[in-house]
């Protein structure tokens, strides 16, 4: 599976695909520790393009873990610019990864945000607004209500609108009118599977 917010120069997606390979295969010869790891960067010369591979380890259905491998491809000035704010990026990705239950939460709309949100902290020094269990615990009644049922149903890849519904004992529509706010905050995201809208949290929460 490859998605790309932008489609790298032949000569880095070579080096891309066989660090892929050479990675997968070593990763299952040797146990990898740790929730997520920051590989060992490495320059392409005829692209004048900084690679930092960072591994996020995705679990399965068996109970095994599928080594994942998001790509940071930055210019020199980027690089610098992510030396500065590493810390920053660290947390981002840690939430990233303590978020990610399967492989196909990495599609090109969560790509797409996480890069706009790299952007941000690389571009401005700005972090998403991360929202912790005392600020969901402060939001309005109905978008506390709808993200503490997401939550409790993320591991199950998100709830239908039409069980939250139920569940609150709301209306459909002041339901998805809070959703689709939510959305619009980068706090939930909605979808469509099998002809129903399913509603999960967001990393920042």
């Amino acid at each position: 599976m490859n998605f790309s917010t932008a489609k790298p120069e032949s000569s880095i997606q070579f080096r891309l695909d066989t660090f892929t390979a050479d990675f997968v295969q070593d990763y299952f010869q040797r146990r990898k520790e740790g929730v997520y790891q920051f590989l060992d960067p490495f320059y392409d010369e005829e692209e004048k393009r900084w690679i930092i591979p960072i591994y996020i380890p995705i679990p399965d259905e068996m109970g095994a873990t599928i080594p994942f491998v998001v790509y940071l491809v930055l210019s020199q000035d980027y690089y610098q610019k992510y030396l500065d704010v590493k810390e920053k990026i660290r947390k981002l990705i840690l939430r990233l990864s303590n978020w990610a239950f399967d492989i196909s939460d990495f599609n090109k709309e969560t790509l797409s945000k996480l890069s706009s949100q790299l952007q941000e902290i690389l571009e401005k020094n700005i972090e998403p607004e991360y929202y912790e269990m005392k600020a969901i615990l402060e939001m309005p009644i109905l978008e506390r209500e709808i993200l503490l049922v997401a939550l409790k149903e993320h591991r199950s890849g998100g709830i239908s609108l039409d069980l939250l519904t139920e569940q609150l004992q709301k209306t459909k529509q002041s339901v998805l009118q809070t959703v689709n706010s939510l959305v619009k905050q980068g706090i939930l995201r909605k979808q469509e599977e099998d002809d129903q809208i399913i509603v999960d949290i967001l990393w920042v929460v």
